[in-house]
């Protein structure tokens, strides 16, 4: 993916993972999943407004199987939440771009572990909070 997604593989993973010390999330895909390929425009266009708070990955699940396994991904697109080496959550499924904006915002600002290194975050009034 082009932009400010890194695309991931197993070992980059990891390098990613458990180097950073601030927020990262990591998108789960197939190339053949419908809901993937409708939900990476969005996520690229929350990765280049949001990227400076933090780090926003994909990799594709069925290439790397093992850390599917290793992370309990059932379903895609899965976005995964890390922070500080460690998974805080995710949502798994198709998801419109404010839900998954403001809970990439809820997850920057609200997590102890992670608001060390970050910004407050403020969000838009839209209903979802």
């Amino acid at each position: 993916m082009k932009g400010n997604v890194t695309e991931l593989n197993y070992d980059s993973f990891f390098d990613m993972i458990e180097g950073s010390k601030t927020f990262t999330v990591v998108e789960f895909y197939t190339e053949t999943c419908p809901n993937c390929r409708a939900a990476a425009p969005i996520y690229e266009r929350i990765a280049a407004e949001l990227g400076t708070y933090g780090n926003f990955a994909r990799i594709d699940a069925r290439r790397h199987p093992l850390l599917t396994q290793r992370y309990g991904i059932m379903s895609v697109p899965t976005f995964k939440f890390f922070c500080r080496r460690g998974p805080i959550g995710e949502i798994v499924g198709a998801i419109n771009e404010t839900v998954l904006k403001n809970t990439i915002k809820d997850f920057m600002k609200n997590r102890v572990q992670c608001s060390s290194s970050m910004t407050v975050l403020g969000h838009e009034i839209d209903g979802y909070a």
